[in-house]
């Protein structure tokens, strides 16, 4: 089976009330670098001193059901 875009990702976090990104990010070369075709590009999230265990806890079972 094919691999979720970044894109396709993030779109099915949000209603589960996950806030992501999906895309290359203007690091075309650096996912090249890695392998990664920049075009199916890849998830974000980004977690502050303020994120909760809750919070991981949440976005953790979201992956677990989305890929």
């Amino acid at each position: 089976a094919a691999q979720k875009t970044g894109e396709a990702l993030a779109a099915e976090l949000a209603p589960l009330g996950i806030m992501a990104g999906g895309g290359d990010f203007y690091g075309v070369r650096c996912l090249n670098g890695m392998g990664i075709d920049p075009d199916h590009g890849v998830l974000r999230v980004s977690f502050v001193h303020y994120t909760s265990k809750a919070e991981v806890d949440k976005l953790i079972g979201a992956l677990d059901s989305i890929l």
